[in-house]
């Protein structure tokens, strides 16, 4: 089964150490490429597809960067992990 990490979960990290919200997460940011291929993951970029998708889903989640993970989970066909239940309301597959 492959894994990935989407480059939203890269920005949206790094844009929470540099407001201060989530500063644990430095370490990562800062050695973002070695945690990915340590855990065997594939990175997924964001693509025209998710980004017009993730523009029209309508505004049932406010959170720009959740509404791009889950257009792509969508297009994808991926399952996403997390426990956010928000993105049930996407009519994604969410693990967790």
């Amino acid at each position: 089964m492959d894994r990935y990490v989407s480059a939203v979960t890269a920005f949206d990290l790094a844009n929470k150490v540099r407001t201060g919200k989530l500063e644990a997460a430095r370490d990562i940011i800062e050695r973002f490429d070695d945690f990915i291929a340590q855990g065997c993951f594939a990175k997924l970029d964001v693509t025209h597809s998710h980004a017009l998708l993730a523009g029209q889903m309508l505004r049932v989640h406010k959170d720009p960067f959740d509404r791009l993970l889950a257009a792509q989970a969508r297009t994808e066909e991926l399952a996403l992990i997390t426990v956010d239940q928000a993105f049930d309301q996407f009519g994604i597959t969410r693990l967790w």
